[in-house]
């Protein structure tokens, strides 16, 4: 759907959605191929290859690798000052000239 959306014009700087759609990898490919941002929940445990290391593979929480020149992957953690120890997690994708300030 996003897709079709994209290549018919339809305007559209950002992309947002629950963890259903930030744990799809393919989805997530889609959006940043054609230099959209997003913002989409994920699960607190959603780890990706970081590649080999010395001893051992390397994790990281969320993102994906191949992230195009100029753009940002990262991982956004939301904390409830009502609950501090209730975190929500967001992965994020966007140009690298937007801060989170």
């Amino acid at each position: 759907m996003l897709e079709r959306a994209f290549t018919a014009g339809v305007p559209c700087a950002w992309v947002a959605g629950d963890s259903s759609h930030g744990a799809d990898s393919r989805l997530r490919h889609v959006i940043g191929a054609w230099q959209r941002g997003y913002v989409l929940a994920a699960t607190s445990g959603q780890r990706l290859s970081a590649g080999d290391g010395p001893k051992r593979p390397r994790t990281r929480l969320g993102g994906h690798a191949g992230t195009a020149r100029g753009w940002r992957t990262r991982m956004l953690v939301r904390r409830r000052i009502s609950k501090p120890a209730d975190l929500t997690y967001c992965l994020t994708h966007a140009a690298e000239t937007i801060t989170l300030a």
